[in-house]
């Protein structure tokens, strides 16, 4: 079975990235397993938000749940720590444009990972 080939774009500048090409980076350097070619869903926005704030949005016992949030809110916690001018729009399901992807591919390149590491058993 084949990998799938993604493009190097490590040496691109942010600034001539495609969507995809951020979305990329950003699964890169976040841990995500996912294909950059469609909009983050939930569980990788709520990993991209512990990212930056130590702290998911929601707990993992909340994913597919009617206590999970709507995925606008979670777009709007991360636009909001990285101070990106987002409007998920009237029903909260706008996804993030290029231009926001690219402020949050230099907020992932500049920022250490925020997340608690788990501790080792003795």
């Amino acid at each position: 079975m084949s990998k799938p080939f993604y493009p190097d774009v490590s040496d691109k500048s942010v600034n001539e990235m495609s969507s995809s090409e951020c979305r990329l980076i950003i699964a890169k350097e976040v841990g995500l397993n996912r294909s950059p070619h469609s909009p983050f869903g939930k569980a990788h926005l709520n990993s991209i938000h512990a990212y930056f704030e130590g702290e998911p949005f929601f707990e993992r016992e909340k994913y597919y749940t009617p206590d999970s949030p709507h995925i606008g809110e979670i777009r709007l916690g991360i636009a909001r720590i990285i101070g990106l001018d987002f409007d998920p729009g009237p029903d909260f399901v706008r996804p993030f444009k290029r231009s926001h992807l690219r402020k949050i591919v230099k907020e992932v390149k500049s920022t250490s990972d925020q997340r608690k590491k788990p501790s080792k058993r003795e």
